[in-house]
């Protein structure tokens, strides 16, 4: 099989144990706006806070790039989690600069393994996170899952600015402004 940056990211993720045999092995990228030949439907912020299974616990939406939306909607399964890994290792791959606004539509949790795979990333990723990411706005309307946050991040610093709000129109305006210093904007905004 070919290794594309798709296939090379998905390697990356997954770690030297799995193996890609074939194309049909390759896990579906959730990344709306990466290039994949499934196409993807769109669903409503009405349809993500719903209890189906619509959308994976945690969703990536790269269609308004520079901003990047990653939603998470109840408690975040390893299998979604993994796919998130995937899709952010294309968003690194892409070398494009971003900012990031994560947004939990109820209260979200991640285990324990979900975690330390994040925190691993993060750590194999500094340099290029610390030269692609213009900050990142964390939007959880929960005060426990704030507080959680505010001190995971309190141990572990990561390499770009960020905020811990509860409001979406506060993590937007902090947004556009980290934007608006970097020269750029969203589209349509």
């Amino acid at each position: 099989m070919t290794s594309g940056w798709y296939e090379l990211a998905v390697q990356s993720a997954l770690g030297p144990a799995f193996h890609l045999n074939s194309a049909e092995q390759l896990p579906y990228l959730h990344c709306v706006g990466y290039p994949r030949e499934q196409p993807h439907r769109t669903v409503s912020r009405a349809d993500m806070a719903g209890v189906g299974n619509l959308m994976p616990s945690i969703h990536m939406d790269c269609t308004r790039l520079p901003l990047i939306c990653v939603t998470l909607s109840g408690d975040v399964t390893d299998e979604d989690f993994n796919q998130y890994i995937i899709d952010s290792n294309a968003v690194v791959a892409a070398e494009k600069r971003y900012i990031l606004l994560y947004e939990a539509l109820r209260e979200a949790r991640v285990s324990p393994r979900s975690r330390s795979l994040q925190a691993n990333w993060i750590k194999m990723n500094e340099a290029a996170l610390r030269k692609l990411c213009i900050g990142s706005a964390f939007c959880f309307a929960s005060s426990l899952t704030r507080g959680a946050l505010t001190a995971v991040l309190w141990m572990t610093k990561l390499p770009f600015e960020y905020t811990v709000l509860g409001n979406r129109q506060q993590a937007m305006e902090w947004v556009q402004e980290r934007l608006h210093n970097a020269n750029m904007a969203i589209p349509g905004i």
